[in-house]
């Protein structure tokens, strides 16, 4: 994994990260309302934490890290459900298999 610190275009991820999240969750988290793509949310949220260049344009990178930041330490809830094979093997009552880590 790596750093969002140490990340060139930090705003380059922020599409994947939007588009796994839920809407209403980042909006509890940002109290960021009706936002159009992925830039639109960094400005939107840049300009509700106050993260502006001069002449007040909204800093896009640093905002974007720290959505970034939030994501990687779990801040922004996020799951999958397990594929329908095994949710159909738990219904039917039989034991899941698990595969055994085998350490060396």
């Amino acid at each position: 994994m790596v750093r969002a610190e140490r990340l060139e275009d930090p705003a380059y991820y922020i599409k994947e990260v939007l588009s796994k999240a839920k809407r209403e969750d980042l909006k509890k988290i940002y109290g960021v309302e009706d936002w159009i793509d992925d830039e639109d949310f960094l400005t939107l949220l840049a300009k509700r934490k106050g993260r502006l260049l001069k002449g007040g344009e909204p800093d896009l990178k640093t905002t974007a890290k720290l959505v970034l930041i939030d994501w990687q330490r779990g801040e922004i809830p996020f799951f999958v459900m397990p594929p329908k094979e095994i949710m159909e093997e738990i219904d039917d009552g039989s034991e899941m298999k698990v595969p055994k880590l085998i350490l060396k």
